[in-house]
């Protein structure tokens, strides 16, 4: 007897069984651009990504490349099949939300943690049943319109805030930049009840402390104040 071992790809992504779904929008759903107020356009340089989480927990990670909105037509983008973590089967019902950055960063984390001015924006977090393509006969992937994708907005991230932490570098006394809003920085304080993320640049940037962070996106610097 000869066992043959098939590997299903699908977008450079290895099939074991996990979901699949299509990463698009539409003319009815396009991305803006607040400060331009009209759909984003490619030459605005927003990038988005789609990101993935287990039903009943919120542990996105960006699943698939990459893809620049505005393209084809302004306020759009179509970066074809995307396939979720072994968490979610094929078929089974998996957590997505879209989101876009400009500044030319690498991620939408590495922008969050860039602060003030850069465009930010994300969908809200779609629960889709998605599609199985190791199933006999193969289930279709699933477009995010299906599962409800809406509009959304790009805006410049707020300016940062000046709570008091203050660090020893070895030399001076630094002021620490914190995220004005709600915490995404990995890296986060607790003060008088309130949680506070602390905003990381990378360790080549102007703004760049001596305290340093090792990062799912490396080696990362905490930001400080003027």
């Amino acid at each position: 007897m000869i066992l043959l071992a098939v590997s299903l790809m699908i977008g450079g992504q290895r099939l074991l069984g996990q979901g699949s779904v299509i990463f698009c929008n539409s003319s009815s759903t396009w991305a803006s651009n607040s400060v331009t107020s009209q759909p984003v356009t490619a030459a605005d340089g927003i990038q988005a990504a789609l990101y993935w989480s287990p039903v009943g927990i919120s542990n996105f990670v960006q699943i698939g490349a990459v893809t620049t909105v505005g393209t084809p037509l302004s306020g759009l983008f179509a970066a074809g099949t995307r396939v979720t973590g072994n968490a979610t089967a094929g078929g089974a019902t998996g957590q997505f939300q879209v989101k876009a950055w400009g500044g030319g960063y690498a991620s939408y984390e590495l922008a969050v943690q860039a602060g003030a001015g850069v465009l930010l924006g994300q969908s809200a977090v779609l629960q889709i049943p998605t599609g199985n393509p190791t199933a006999v006969p193969p289930t279709p992937a699933v477009s995010l319109l299906s599962g409800g994708l809406q509009s959304f907005t790009v805006a410049p991230a707020a300016p940062s805030v000046d709570i008091g932490l203050r660090v020893f570098d070895g030399t001076n006394i630094k002021k620490i930049a914190i995220q004005n809003g709600t915490a995404t920085s990995p890296l986060r304080i607790n003060k008088n009840g309130t949680t506070y993320g602390i905003l990381l640049v990378p360790t080549n940037n102007p703004t760049a402390s001596k305290i340093h962070i090792q990062t799912s996106a490396g080696v990362m610097s905490w930001q400080t104040l003027p």
